[in-house]
């Protein structure tokens, strides 16, 4: 006998809420509406469409999938970035909305007298939506974007061909890298300190330890990022922003005050009022 939608609403709200999923309603919606390419809007005033047995053996196995605890963006092969969507699969960090809010630092502390020739890098780029949201904003700047992942970079440049934007992507971690003259870095880094990992949400565990573990005291990267700048960009860059775990606030400005001690170093808090980002100017 044919499902219909209410049924299959009611026993995906059910399925959710037992694994104490929280926003069981929106994850429930985004997996029925790319199952069925219907709107949430019709998920939610609908309920007597017909689902073939197919269609409903489709559904259940990417709720069974999400009760394991894989990422509901992996199961979709998507997510929203400042309301459009980009690619994302297991080789890359999951956008979160918080790094959002590194493309609304940079409109804000980018210098507006500066002209065009100025060039960008984002550090780690995954997904490559940092490096993406730059270009399409200010199609002035020259963006590069590195990662130490080739597999992330080929998400990235799939992102970038959809986008139809031009970045300059290299295969090289930070410590390697040899790019210089850049004016502007932006990095969301791994900065989870590696005794914390053993104890990170199972959603997390989907995602690559790669652009998660920052080392001992989640400044590794950091760390390597300021030391990049220093030797190989000679101090170049006039603005560095990057996303850092609040618990490791304080060595970030220590660490940033030792290699800038004559710049503006401040931190920045994120939509929930923590301490999120820190920029360099």
């Amino acid at each position: 006998m044919l499902k219909t939608l209410n049924e299959i609403k009611n026993y995906t709200i059910n399925k959710f809420r037992e694994a104490g999923l929280i926003n069981y309603q929106e994850e429930m919606l985004m997996i029925i509406s790319h199952s069925m390419s219907l709107s949430k809007i019709d998920i939610l005033t609908e309920s007597n469409i017909k689902i073939s047995t197919d269609k409903y053996s489709e559904i259940k196995g990417k709720i069974k999938r999400r009760i394991l605890g894989e990422p509901t963006a992996q199961i979709l092969g998507f997510r929203n970035f400042l309301d459009e969507k980009y690619i994302v699969d297991k080789n890359v960090l999951i956008p979160r909305f918080e790094t959002e809010e590194i493309i609304d630092l940079f409109k804000i502390n980018k210098k507006v007298n500066e002209k065009e020739g100025f060039n960008c890098l984002d550090i780690g780029t995954g997904s490559g939506v940092i490096a993406i949201n730059i270009k399409k904003k200010f199609p002035e700047i020259n963006v590069s974007a590195i990662d130490i992942s080739k597999k992330a970079l080929v998400v990235a440049t799939k992102n970038a061909i959809e986008k139809k934007v031009n970045i300059n992507f290299f295969h090289t971690s930070i410590e390697n890298c040899n790019l210089s003259n850049i004016n502007y870095i932006l990095s969301n880094p791994p900065y989870i300190r590696t005794s914390k990992l053993k104890n990170l949400s199972k959603d997390l565990t989907y995602e690559p330890i790669i652009a998660l573990d920052g080392g001992k005291d989640g400044t590794k990267i950091i760390n390597s990022i300021f030391n990049w700048e220093n030797q190989i960009n000679k101090n170049n860059a006039s603005l560095i922003i990057l996303e850092i775990d609040p618990e490791i606030k304080d060595r970030v400005i220590s660490l940033a005050k030792s290699y800038y001690p004559k710049n503006k170093i401040k931190i920045h808090k994120d939509l929930n009022y923590l301490d999120r980002f820190i920029s360099i100017t």
